[in-house]
């Protein structure tokens, strides 16, 4: 069984290396723009990436649901699928957009 990621708001801006402060984004790779947010002191992704590459797939098998809902990836596919500057958020970034949001307790302190 593989795992299944659907990276939708996972991608987390490297704020260090990437001055994106805008409210989109624009893959170089394929060219697709996405939405993006700031919460707090982070960037967020605001939509599903649909950047196609080996170990991803649509849901169903449904290549016309990709604008709307993106890819889905595995793990391993997931990792690689971010944009440049981006990444998925490790457990302490997810603690500090769980903090500004009210929802962390009890953890890191």
């Amino acid at each position: 069984m593989h795992k299944v990621i659907l990276i939708s708001g996972l991608i987390l801006c490297c704020l260090a290396g990437c001055a994106q402060r805008t409210a989109t984004l624009t893959d170089s790779r394929d060219g697709k723009t996405y939405k993006t947010v700031t919460i707090g002191t982070q960037i967020w992704m605001a939509e599903n990436l649909n950047y196609e590459m080996p170990e991803s797939w649509y849901y169903d098998d449904n290549p016309e649901d990709g604008p709307k809902y993106g890819r889905l990836y595995t793990w391993e596919a997931a990792k690689r699928a971010c944009p440049e500057c981006w990444h998925l958020p490790s457990e302490e970034e997810w603690i500090i957009l769980e903090r500004h949001l009210g929802r962390a307790k009890g953890v890191m302190p």
